[in-house]
């Protein structure tokens, strides 16, 4: 699907946010996309999960989601929540270059294919910050997870889950952008450019670095975005 059948099919979702950055990023994103998105929104706690999202603290986010049945009680959920705290617990206790972690359950439900007769998914999404994926990947071997694990693994009625590793990328910008940034739709080449390059956007931009994060520059405004790349494969939590 083409970056322009994105914005037309898209742009009413676009345009019912009141702020033209967000419409500009909105836009951009899209350009960039072979496929439509799909968009749920999780109030983390704590909040905000700087400690597992933030690029200067926590350079690989172990990102695990969590299906269950539409209908997955209350009763249900606080028993998991409580699962998983206890097993961050072993992790803090016990995995070097554990930066931080956040969770919580999708307010709307989720399309998956998991389900049956078309019903949305109980999602929780939990992140976990890491110094590195090898360093997740090292505590996967030491016997306090493997002690632990059934919390994630051994929850009622779980449908399944998925665990990838992201490299959060936060870009700010010069400065609020002009009427014209606004309200084009850039090709898809020069989108690309301007998320994977982002010391090319003004001088004060962060300056990428050969281990794919960047510098911040904290005297510098502008919305924070993420982007993202999987390093992982699915279902190795």
């Amino acid at each position: 699907m083409h970056a322009r059948t994105h914005t037309q099919k898209y742009g009413k979702l676009i345009h019912n946010y009141k702020s033209s950055e967000y419409n500009a990023f909105v836009k951009r994103l899209l350009s960039l996309m072979d496929g439509g998105p799909s968009l749920h929104h999780v109030p983390f706690t704590p909040h905000p999960a700087t400690a597992a999202l933030s690029d200067t603290n926590a350079p690989a986010t172990e990102v695990l989601t969590v299906t269950f049945p539409a209908a997955y009680s209350a009763a249900d959920q606080s028993k998991f929540e409580a699962d998983i705290k206890q097993l961050v617990g072993v992790i803090e206790a016990h995995a070097d270059g554990y930066k931080g972690s956040a969770g919580g359950w999708s307010i709307e439900g989720v399309d998956s294919a998991k389900t049956s007769g078309g019903d949305k998914a109980k999602t929780y999404v939990a992140v976990i910050g890491w110094q590195s994926v090898e360093h997740h990947l090292k505590f996967r071997e030491r016997q306090e997870f493997k002690d632990n694990i059934h919390l994630l693994r051994g929850a009622k009625d779980m449908l399944g889950f998925d665990v990838f590793h992201v490299s959060f990328l936060e870009v700010q910008g010069p400065g609020p952008l002009s009427g014209e940034e606004r309200g084009a739709v850039p090709t898809q080449e020069a989108a690309q450019d301007e998320v994977l390059n982002p010391q090319a956007v003004g001088s004060g931009a962060p300056k990428a670095k050969s281990d794919g994060s960047t510098t911040k520059n904290d005297d510098v405004g502008g919305a924070a975005n993420a982007l993202h790349k999987e390093r992982q494969g699915r279902n190795n939590m």
